[in-house]
């Protein structure tokens, strides 16, 4: 698994308080609705109604809040899968990079001087990328100008831009050169793209990530030293 670095993202704290809060709420709503049951409602079933069936209806009652209560909390820990339905579009590429070995460096949320962040810097064994992501679905394409089309629409914000703006910061605050701009789209995509660069950017739907970082042929690699300086100063901004 790669290593992590930086403070805990907001949709990993949130999930885990959806984890505490849906455990409490399952054994809570079934002990107070057995309690409730057994202390107003059992004696009057007993009058009226044989144990077998008066157990049934117990159990017919219980199953609506109990299962309620157990939903949430199978949800909560589906981590991955909830994410990757769109709820948290940086939460699917977290799990996505969690892939990776141990030989990748990942930094979160990297603060630029400049201001804006970088969602994900992911230092390899030979190369850099600073990565952006986009909730974007669609038919993905580009125009002759190099410009992004989503369903044959320009988009009204040039992400690709603002992907390389991001990596040219990082070259330039972190002392190193080389870093690859990756444009990540998270929604169901339907790219006209490859592997080819749009504007310097590498354009790619979640399914083609970490194949793009660990395949990678660049020719921009960094070395050992650049890395080690590279990493100390994105400690210094997590």
């Amino acid at each position: 698994m790669s290593k992590f670095f930086g403070k805990q993202s907001e949709y990993l704290k949130f999930n885990q308080k959806l984890e505490r809060d849906s455990q409490l709420l399952l054994f809570l709503t079934l002990g107070l609705g057995v309690g409730f049951l057994i202390r107003h409602l059992w004696p009057q079933f007993r009058e009226v109604v044989s144990f077998g069936p008066a157990v049934l209806i117990l159990v017919a009652v219980l199953t609506l809040p109990v299962g309620t209560s157990y939903w949430l909390y199978l949800k909560s820990k589906s981590n991955e899968g909830r994410f990757a339905k769109g709820l948290k579009s940086e939460g699917k590429v977290y799990f996505e990079l969690q892939k990776l070995s141990d030989t990748y460096s990942i930094f979160q949320d990297v603060k630029c001087s400049a201001g804006g962040n970088i969602d994900f810097v992911v230092v390899g064994p030979e190369r850099v990328f600073a990565v952006e992501v986009k909730s974007l679905s669609g038919q993905i394409e580009v125009s002759e100008n190099e410009e992004l089309l989503v369903n044959g629409t320009l988009l009204d914000h040039d992400p690709v831009s603002q992907t390389y703006s991001e990596a040219k910061q990082l070259e330039e605050e972190g002392g190193v050169s080389g870093v690859i701009p990756v444009l990540v789209l998270t929604g169901k995509v339907d790219i006209h793209i490859g592997l080819r660069k749009v504007r310097g950017v590498y354009v790619v739907g979640m399914e083609w990530l970490n194949k793009l970082l660990i395949e990678n042929q660049d020719q921009t690699t960094v070395t050992e030293e650049q890395k080690k300086h590279l990493v100390h100063f994105l400690r210094s901004t997590v």
